[in-house]
C-alpha cells in the first residue's frame, strides 16, 4: 500500500514497477519489485490516491486453473507440469532443478475448483521447497540450507553429560 499524487487517472489492473535511488544513484535503482494494482481509491480531498498492489502470487492464489489442468495430457514429468503451470500466467521460473524434477505423473484429480494455490503448494510440497515471487517479479524456488552435515548434534559435550542428564535421580 501506497499513496500516490499528482495522479488522476485509476491505475487498477495496471503493472506497476517500484524502485528506489538510494543515495542520489539514478543509474541503477534497487528494485522493490513488480506488481499489479488491485485497488486505487482518491482521498477524500483529491490530492492524492491510495494505491494497494499485489505481486502475481496473489493472481495465481485466487484463481480457479481447473481449464487449465484439464488441457494436460497425461502422463507428464514434474517439470513439464510446472513448467506449463508458469508459462500458462506468463511468469518466468528462477533456472533451477528440483529433486523430483524427473517425476512422471498422472491426472488424479477431476472436476472444478481447482486452485493456482494447490497447484503451487503441490509442486513445493513434493520438492520440499517454498515458492516465491522475486524483486523482478520471476518465481523462485527456496530450499533451506542443510547445516546438520556439517556438526554432530547434540553435541559431544552436552551429551551424554553428568551437568544435564545425569544417571543420579533425587
Amino acid at each position: 500500500k501506497f499513496k500516490i499524487a499528482n495522479n488522476f487517472s485509476s491505475l487498477i489492473n495496471k503493472q506497476i514497477e517500484i524502485s528506489e535511488k538510494l543515495n542520489g544513484d539514478t543509474l541503477t535503482p534497487f528494485p522493490i519489485g513488480k506488481y499489479k494494482v488491485f485497488s486505487d481509491v482518491p482521498s477524500g480531498d483529491r490530492n492524492y490516491r491510495n494505491i494497494t498492489a499485489y505481486d502475481a502470487m496473489y493472481d495465481i492464489i485466487n484463481a480457479d486453473v481447473t481449464e487449465w489442468y484439464e488441457s494436460l495430457e497425461f502422463p507428464m514429468t514434474q517439470k513439464d507440469f510446472r513448467d506449463s503451470f508458469f508459462a500458462y500466467w506468463g511468469i518466468t521460473q528462477e533456472d533451477t532443478t528440483l529433486i523430483h524434477d524427473d517425476l512422471e505423473i498422472e491426472k488424479t484429480i477431476t472436476g472444478t475448483g481447482i486452485s493456482g494455490k494447490l497447484i503451487i503448494v503441490c509442486i513445493c510440497e513434493l520438492n520440499g521447497v517454498f515458492g516465491h515471487i522475486n524483486r523482478q517479479g520471476n518465481f523462485v524456488y527456496i530450499t533451506l540450507a542443510d547445516k546438520t552435515k556439517k556438526i554432530l548434534y547434540p553435541r559431544v559435550e552436552l551429551y551424554p553429560s553428568n551437568a544435564l542428564y545425569s544417571a543420579k535421580t533425587p
